[in-house]
């Protein structure tokens, strides 16, 4: 069931009526079944691999809790890691492995049959199988108890709000409000999470998939443009893809505000960072969060000295670019991203940036971060290196900027005029509820009312789902 869809308002209202009607021992049954409902919607076959993989990380981590032999303990580990990872891997990268092999072969003088395994991915796998590793490896370490009852952790790594495509949350955070659901309903909950779910749905339908009409005609024919147009297309998909996920975002973390629980942030206006370290740590925050607890730290922690920092930075972007996608292309934009980090810490941070003190570094950093950003980009929404080369052959080509469609460029302008103003005055209020408290009602139904104005008559209706849906 997709969030941008009167279906998914529908069923929302419904769920968070029954929610606080219900007592709160009774809650999780309906929370569970609703999520089962919603995610079995997409295909009903999805839920055979969630509850597999639900089923192995639950019995995974009671035995490793329920045995103080070591040896024992990471037998079990590794056995979860080896399903979830394996479950993963067959779905996900065993097409990319083989064309890979395939390729290599080739060019060593090796033939091997050409072979397409055409396995659909499940939606939302990447993201509900991180989690249940997370809880996984945190029992192992002992941060966390393991949850005994089956049909609550079920809906730890199924909670519809955040199953599709995060936030990727941590047990510690999530686990102790769902076991609870004792929550009364709260006003300020109500109209945070209504504010927030009418602010993702501007920011995906005005904003988004406007931009999508544009830079889906650009980089479908790049070969037809060069010079200004690509970068302004480049440019735009950037925004794109940023109000596309944080509007998700924002209507994951609404619908749970609803239901009186917290999820994660994931997003803290990016593109004022002013390094890619910190660009990182505002820009999908909970993937960033898991790859430098669970990748990160091992390494770093694992090989002595700069060697082992230098290994768990491109380690934590290589894996970073592969969780985004099956291929080569998503493997650079991940690297490009480590490699700049590397650059970050052994070149600019000293003959540079401290050079230039506290505000020109901000002033120099932030555009520059922005176009490691825009030059990662490429890798992310081309399919090929092909087209990859190709858009960088066109862009350096000069030429001047086409707007293509008046109309569309127009309702562009504006939601990013819109947008930025907004998420300005968001940074200050920094939340919702903080809005609620601080200017009351009113003021949460009028942004209400003024983004849904603006949905009915400048959205584009045709958007279609979420680009994360497919990672």
């Amino acid at each position: 069931m997709l969030f941008n869809s009167i279906a998914y308002i529908l069923f929302l209202l419904l769920t968070v009526g029954l929610y606080y009607l219900l007592p709160a021992e009774k809650r999780w049954i309906l929370l569970l079944a609703g999520s089962l409902f919603c995610y079995g919607l997409f295909r009903v076959d999805y839920l055979l691999l969630l509850l597999f993989c639900v089923a192995v990380s639950y019995l995974g981590a009671l035995k490793m809790h329920q045995s103080s032999d070591e040896g024992v303990r990471k037998r079990w580990l590794r056995t979860v890691l080896l399903a979830d990872l394996g479950l993963l891997f067959v779905f996900k990268y065993l097409d990319f492995t083989y064309q890979s092999l395939v390729w290599v072969g080739g060019w060593v003088g090796l033939e091997m049959p050409a072979f397409v395994f055409n396995i659909v991915l499940p939606i939302g796998i990447s993201f509900y199988i991180f989690q249940t590793i997370g809880y996984v490896v945190d029992v192992y370490w002992g941060v966390v108890e393991p949850q005994t009852h089956f049909g609550k952790f079920f809906l730890f790594v199924s909670f519809f709000p955040q199953l599709i495509a995060g936030p990727i949350e941590k047990a510690e955070d999530l686990m102790p409000q769902l076991e609870r659901l004792d929550n009364r309903f709260r006003e300020s909950d109500f109209w945070a999470g209504a504010t927030r779910i009418s602010w993702g749905l501007f920011k995906k339908a005005v904003v988004a998939d406007n931009i999508a009409l544009y830079t889906d005609v650009v980089f479908g024919n790049i070969s037809f443009h060069q010079g200004a147009t690509l970068y302004v297309a480049l440019l735009l998909f950037a925004f794109q893809i940023y109000c596309d996920f944080s509007g998700y975002t924002d209507i994951a973390i609404g619908s749970a505000r609803l239901l009186g629980i917290n999820l994660s942030e994931n997003f803290l206006l990016p593109y004022g960072s002013s390094t890619v370290r910190e660009f990182w740590t505002r820009w999908h925050k909970t993937l960033y969060t898991w790859l430098y607890t669970y990748i990160y730290m091992p390494i770093a922690f694992g090989i002595p000295g700069p060697r082992g920092v230098a290994s768990a930075v491109l380690a934590t972007f290589f894996l970073s670019g592969l969780w985004h996608g099956a291929s080569w292309n998503f493997i650079i934009f991940g690297l490009v991203h480590g490699f700049w980090v590397l650059l970050e810490a052994v070149l600019l941070d000293r003959m540079l940036y401290a050079r230039l003190g506290s505000i020109w570094s901000r002033v120099v950093g932030v555009p520059v971060t922005f176009h490691v950003w825009l030059f990662s980009m490429i890798w992310f929404r081309t399919r090929t290196f092909e087209e990859a080369g190709l858009f960088l052959q066109n862009l350096v080509q000069g030429g001047s900027f086409e707007v293509l469609d008046t109309g569309v460029f127009a309702r562009i302008l504006l939601g990013l005029g819109i947008l930025l103003v907004v998420e300005a005055g968001l940074v200050k209020a920094h939340t919702f509820q903080a809005l609620y408290l601080k200017y009351g009602v009113r003021f949460c139904l009028g942004m209400m009312i003024c983004s849904l104005f603006l949905l009915l008559l400048f959205g584009n209706s045709g958007g279609g789902q979420f680009i994360y849906f497919q990672f």
